[in-house]
């Protein structure tokens, strides 16, 4: 099965030309929602499937690729080419020439931002330059960060479209909890991460959030959410790999 949402019908008309006559492969249509490409949600959209949590997809019969890894699979395997480079996509209201590139991973962000026609990354004080998407990337302190194998995207944000405000503390509002697409309760382990108490954020299940930044983008106390949770991730894991 290959999952294409409906708002991109070039893409799903070229691949089932290529596939005409095969029934063996499947082009399944998804509804444009986020977090539409995480693993369990994307068995569930295309299979009508549900992942029990702490389940791996696999015990469902299912193996989830998105189509990057694919590709590099493919080519590892009949051309014996490495993992090198990876399509980025590069965007932002002052990207002179905004697209999708492919760039050589460990290639400088100042050197694909130059490419992308900014000459003078001074020209990028007060904005804020995000390795990765808008939900899921983290911004980048030194442009000299190079792309890796998992970036998807470099997205430039001039300073009118950054919330510079601080956060308060939880107002109990629970708009993270009716949002939250694995129903967890992120306010309640955000708490406790913020806190360092990490067997008590444990036992909430954080360690199956996906860290899809609905929670912090919901949030009326501009709680930074996410990075919280995943401080708290790195201190269980190192805290796991420890006591092996």
């Amino acid at each position: 099965m290959i999952g294409i949402e409906v708002n991109k019908p070039d893409a799903i008309e070229a691949i089932n030309k290529i596939i005409e006559g095969r029934d063996d492969i499947e082009v399944v249509p998804l509804a444009v929602k986020y977090p539409q490409g995480f693993k369990s949600h994307m068995i569930k959209a295309a299979t009508g499937r549900d992942v029990p949590r702490g389940a791996r997809s696999a015990e469902l019969g299912c193996i989830v690729r998105n189509v990057g890894t694919t590709v590099a699979s493919y080519e590892a395997t009949v051309y014996d080419k490495p993992l090198i480079e990876r399509i980025v996509t590069v965007s932002g209201p002052k990207v002179p020439n905004p697209g999708n590139y492919v760039i050589r991973i460990g290639t400088p962000i100042a050197h694909v931002l130059k490419e992308c026609g900014i000459e003078e990354i001074e020209e990028l004080e007060g904005h804020k330059v995000i390795n990765g998407g808008p939900m899921t990337g983290l911004a980048q302190l030194d442009l000299n960060a190079p792309v890796v194998k998992n970036t998807t995207g470099v997205l430039v944000l001039p300073p009118e479209m950054i919330a510079e405000e601080g956060y308060t503390d939880c107002v109990r509002c629970d708009k993270c909890v009716e949002m939250c697409p694995i129903y967890l309760y992120p306010s309640k382990i955000s708490t406790f991460a913020e806190a360092a108490l990490f067997e008590e954020a444990e036992a909430w299940d954080i360690m199956d959030c996906i860290e899809c930044g609905i929670c912090t983008y919901v949030c009326v106390a501009n709680r930074p959410m996410v990075q919280m949770i995943r401080r708290a991730k790195q201190e269980i894991q190192k805290k796991q790999r420890a006591a092996k």
